[in-house]
C-alpha cells in the first residue's frame, strides 16, 4: 500500500462499498427481528451491522456524527488497520505471548466528592494521538517494550482525522478477538484468530492514559474519566496543561464554572448536568505506569528518524 499523500479515506470507504452490498437498517428493531429469522442463521453482529453471509448483505444503522452511507465506523477502521498491515508486507500483527494480559488493562477513573469552581479539561483525539505514534510491530508487556520502524501513522490516511467515530474504533480493533453471530435465534461470542488483534497496542494506549491521569491528579484533579480531567479552579491546572503541552497532547476547557462532583459520570459544571448526579463513595482506580517518558522519548526519536531496531 503506498503511503503517499493520494492516500485518502474515500479510497477505503470505495473498496468498502464493492465488497458486498450494503444497506440502511432503518428498523430499530432489526435485530430482534434477524434474531427471529432463520436465514440470518450464522449472521455477523456488531455494534453498527449485521452481515448476512447467505445474502452477502451488511446491514448497517444509521449513526449521527457519520458519512452517509451503510458503512459502520469499525469497518472502516479495521480496514485502516489492515491497509497498514499489508503496507508492511505482513498480514497480521506479530503476537506477542507475554502481552495478553495488557487486553484487559482498562482506561483511567476517578472521582472525588468536590463542590465548588470547577475547570473540565478535555484531551483531543486522545485515542488517535497516542496510537498513531505507535509501531505497526509493537512488543509492549507494560514493563518492557520493543520495536520495529513502521509507524501506525505512516499508513494513516491523510484526512483521517476527520473521522472520529472510526477513529475511536481503532483502538477497540486492537482488543478484539472475538465476533458475535446469531446462533439458533441467540447471540454466540466465537473466539477467532482476528489479524488485528494486538493486546501489546491496546495495553499502550490505556498504560499512556493511565500515565497522564496520574500526572493529573498529581496537579489536583478530583475527576478523571478516560481523557477527561476535572480540577478545581484553584489546583494546578496550568501545571498539568504545561505537561500536555510538553508531550503534544492537544487539549481544550470543556466546561469552567460552579458545580459538584458526585461519582463516576456523575458531575455538574454551570448548569450542565450528567444524566444522574446522585453521591456516589469516592472511587480511584488509576494504575501508575512505569518509564513512560523514556517510553515516549524513543518513539519520538524513532519517528523522527533514529531509528534504532
Amino acid at each position: 500500500m503506498s503511503t503517499n499523500h493520494e492516500y485518502k479515506t474515500q479510497h477505503i470507504i470505495d473498496h468498502l462499498m464493492q465488497t458486498v452490498e450494503r444497506q440502511w437498517q432503518e428498523d430499530t428493531d432489526f435485530l430482534i427481528q434477524a434474531l427471529k429469522n432463520p436465514r440470518f442463521e450464522s449472521s455477523v453482529v456488531g455494534s453498527y451491522t449485521v452481515y448476512n453471509p447467505r445474502q452477502r448483505v451488511a446491514y448497517t444503522a444509521k449513526s449521527s456524527n457519520w458519512i452517509g452511507l451503510p458503512l459502520s465506523p469499525s469497518s472502516v477502521a479495521r480496514k485502516v488497520i489492515t491497509d497498514a498491515l499489508e503496507g508492511t508486507g505482513r498480514k497480521s500483527f506479530t503476537r506477542n505471548k507475554n502481552a495478553e494480559h495488557m487486553a484487559e488493562l482498562s482506561h483511567p477513573l476517578l472521582a472525588q466528592t468536590t463542590i465548588g469552581e470547577l475547570i473540565y479539561i478535555d484531551l483531543k483525539g486522545a485515542h488517535f494521538n497516542i496510537y498513531k505514534r505507535l509501531p505497526v510491530h509493537l512488543f509492549f508487556t507494560g514493563e518492557h517494550m520493543c520495536w520495529s520502524s513502521d509507524f501506525i501513522d505512516d499508513f494513516l490516511p491523510v484526512d483521517w482525522s476527520e473521522y472520529k467515530l472510526a477513529r475511536n474504533c481503532l483502538a477497540g480493533i486492537f482488543r478484539g478477538k472475538s465476533i458475535t453471530r446469531i446462533k439458533g435465534g441467540k447471540l454466540v461470542t466465537q473466539e477467532i484468530k482476528s489479524p488485528t488483534y494486538s493486546p501489546s497496542h491496546w495495553g499502550f494506549i490505556q498504560t499512556t492514559l493511565n500515565w497522564i491521569a496520574c500526572k493529573a491528579k498529581v496537579h489536583g484533579a478530583r475527576y478523571i474519566y478516560t481523557d477527561g480531567y476535572i480540577f478545581p479552579t484553584d489546583a494546578d491546572v496550568q501545571g498539568f496543561t504545561d505537561f500536555l503541552d510538553t508531550w503534544k497532547f492537544p487539549w481544550g476547557i470543556k466546561g469552567l464554572g460552579q458545580g459538584y462532583i458526585a461519582g463516576v459520570g456523575r458531575y455538574s459544571i454551570n448548569g450542565k448536568n450528567t444524566a444522574r448526579t446522585n453521591h456516589l463513595p469516592n472511587f480511584d482506580n488509576l494504575k501508575e505506569p512505569c518509564k513512560m517518558e523514556e517510553w515516549l522519548e524513543t518513539l519520538h526519536k524513532l519517528k523522527n528518524g533514529l531509528r534504532t531496531y
